[in-house]
Parts: structure tokens; sequence; C-alpha cells
């Protein structure tokens, strides 16, 4: 594949394929410690989109903040207003 067609889904489908092969060989203990790596990484990276919305928050506030959206996160998605785009 040449650079001049290369395309944002290609590199998505590629990722796609090595991360689903990566989880293959991963025992269940890896594959759990990998999930949850994951969570924590976009825990951060909501948070830290917090603290630049809220620069004034201190760390505890900005907690605060991110439970109150994984909340309201949650409630959106079981009255079904929010549908995974796996699902879809």
């Amino acid at each position: 594949m040449s650079l001049s067609t290369f395309s944002l889904d290609d590199l998505h489908d590629a990722m796609f394929r090595d991360q689903v092969l990566q989880a293959r060989s991963m025992d269940e203990q890896a594959r759990f410690r990998a999930g949850m790596e994951q969570g924590e990484f976009a825990s951060g990276l909501m948070l830290s989109g917090i603290k630049a919305e809220f620069p004034e928050a201190d760390a505890s506030a900005a907690k605060n903040l991110l439970r109150q959206r994984l909340q309201i996160l949650r409630r959106v998605e079981e009255h079904g207003f929010y549908i995974p785009a796996e699902a879809a």
C-alpha cells in the first residue's frame, strides 16, 4: 500500500488486528491486567480534560467531576440514549 492511498481507516483496521492478535496470545491474567491499564489510561485522559477545563479545581474536585461525568454516561447508556458503536 502506497503512502498516498493510506487512510485512517486502514490504520485503525491494522491497529485493531494487532490488538486482537496480542490479546489472543495473552493468558487470562494478562488480558485482565491490560484491561485495567486501558481503563486507568482512559480515566487519566478524562481527568486531564477536566483539569484543562477547570484549572482552578484541586485533585479532589477534579475526581468528583470525573465521577459525576461517569455517572451521567452510565445513566445515558442505561436509558438507551447512547449505543456503543460495536453494539450498533
